[in-house]
């Protein structure tokens, strides 16, 4: 069973902006402002509802955070599961819904907003430990996972209980699938190969299938759109590269 929980409103952990507020302020460029302060570092990416303008950040104590655009206002949304030590991944789907990745036993979790509710959904399997990767493509959730037995788990955002298990192309025994992006049909993925050096993989959503392996072991900044058949460019290691799947 998936382990459900509400929070309170935020009331004493909320925060404001640090930084340049009233228009005076407004008026200087450069300027940067400090969300906090926090009682925990932020340990995962940032999952970015623009729909609703709301940022999402997990701390390193497992508490999920948010940042409003509309009220400047930074909130302590409460723990993802009892638990939960560390966030990773996070994204959000089309309903405004956070999906997320904690550690240990790997558990990806959600958030609704709307009812302030948390489900964390079972452990993927007793090898999992992270999971510091996640995407969404057309209505399919994509989860990275480590460090031992490393892969990919799939499921329709509309049944999460329907899992698909999709073995990495040059696995190891241990490693970590770290960065995942969903560019057109394709999912690029950042994952330590047999010789834990990390690769970039790219797997077609539409077509179920890998497509290509590529060195990845440069820092990745951003994604370009794509296709399903075109190349896609990123910015990498300082460098402008073209991602091209063999034809």
């Amino acid at each position: 069973m998936a382990l459900q929980h509400s929070q309170a409103k935020p009331g004493r952990d909320e925060g404001r902006v640090s930084g340049p507020q009233d228009a005076e302020d407004a008026g200087r460029a450069g300027e940067l402002g400090v969300l906090g302060p926090l009682p925990c570092n932020i340990s995962s990416t940032i999952g970015w509802d623009a729909a609703r303008r709301t940022v999402y950040i997990g701390r390193g104590d497992g508490t999920l955070m948010s940042w409003s655009f509309t009220d400047r206002t930074l909130r302590d949304l409460g723990k993802v599961s009892d638990e939960a030590a560390s966030l990773y991944a996070l994204t959000v789907d089309d309903s405004g819904t956070v999906w997320g990745g904690s550690y240990p036993r790997g558990i990806i979790w959600n958030y609704k907003p709307v009812t302030q509710t948390f489900t964390a959904l079972p452990s993927i399997d007793t090898d999992t430990d992270y999971v510091r990767g996640l995407t969404i493509r057309k209505g399919t959730l994509y989860a990275g996972t480590g460090s031992r037995n490393p892969k990919i788990v799939s499921f329709p955002l509309s049944n999460p209980g329907q899992r698909k298990i999709i073995p990495l192309p040059d696995p190891g025994d241990t490693g970590f699938v770290s960065q995942m992006f969903a560019r057109g049909d394709r999912i690029f993925i950042y994952a330590e190969d047999a010789g834990n050096v990390t690769r970039c993989c790219v797997y077609n959503h539409r077509n179920q299938e890998w497509e290509g392996l590529y060195p990845g072991s440069m820092p990745i900044r951003s994604f370009s759109g794509t296709e399903t058949t075109g190349s896609t460019l990123t910015v990498a290691g300082g460098n402008l590269v073209t991602i091209t799947p063999p034809r």
